[in-house]
């Protein structure tokens, strides 16, 4: 008989991507079926120089228990907000607030180790590479392409490359950055260039950039390795030939968390 919790989530950028914010987006909806809450997304767009504004706005009219955001662009922002609202709660993921700069009390951070899942991936990465199978060619080289050159971003691929280099050690492995989470066109460009190196898998890391990992894969007859959500089977009914191109994803769960 309780009234149900209110939940906002915040998403600095837009849903679609299928991996890291839909992600967030199926844990909320998870919550609306299994445990009644009530639910408002919103996404405040690509522009980064709105974000603040946007943020300040929501924590300071939306109707809400629990407030979630997430992703490190916007720690600064709820350090500083947190402390006016004491008698509301927030969770964000993937980065902390600063608890030195705030009491924060209200504030629950969530990390996750994504340089273990990375690891898997680039164990599995570099026993697949030499297989012989269609699109795999003989040479021990894999690449990988980030969204942007972050602290998070690099413990992705630092988990990655050990893992592959554990498995073999003499393996190749071509690291390169996008600069942009929403650009498929250069990750596309960018995992070309990798597969015309040799490499015949690539990890993409890179949000929405990340799909034109998996439009490369599909035209060059190579794979990718997906990242947050699975997306081979997110992929799948709308563009089977890229699907089949994703041999495994690395999970992080933020849904779960």
């Amino acid at each position: 008989s309780a009234e149900p919790l209110k939940v906002v989530l915040f998403v600095n950028g837009v849903l679609g991507a299928k991996s890291f914010f839909d992600s967030a987006q199926c844990g909320v909806d998870r919550a609306k079926a299994e445990l009644g809450i009530e639910a408002k997304t919103i996404e405040a767009g690509l522009d980064e120089t709105t974000w603040e504004a946007a943020l300040t706005d929501s924590v300071a009219n939306e109707e809400y228990d629990v407030f979630i955001l997430g992703t490190f662009q916007l720690n600064a922002y709820l350090t500083a907000l947190a402390d006016q609202y004491p008698d509301k709660r927030f969770v964000i993921y993937d980065a902390p607030v600063d608890y030195a700069a705030c009491t924060c009390a209200n504030v629950y951070s969530i990390t996750y180790k994504q340089n273990e899942g990375s690891y898997l991936a680039g164990v599995y990465a570099a026993a697949m590479t030499t297989q012989e199978i269609d699109g795999m060619n003989p040479d021990p080289i894999i690449g990988s392409v980030g969204g942007q050159e972050i602290p998070v971003i690099l413990d992705f691929m630092v988990g990655y490359e050990q893992g592959a280099k554990d498995t073999n050690p003499d393996i190749q492995i071509i690291r390169q950055f996008a600069g942009s989470w929403n650009d498929p066109a250069k990750g596309k460009e960018l995992t070309k260039a990798q597969y015309s190196q040799g490499a015949d898998i690539v990890f993409q890391i890179a949000g929405g950039t990340g799909q034109g990992v998996f439009e490369a894969a599909a035209e060059d007859g190579h794979y990718a390795i997906g990242v947050d959500s699975d997306q081979a089977i997110v992929v799948e009914s709308a563009d089977p030939a890229q699907a089949e191109r994703i041999l495994t994803s690395m999970l992080k769960n933020v849904d779960n968390s």
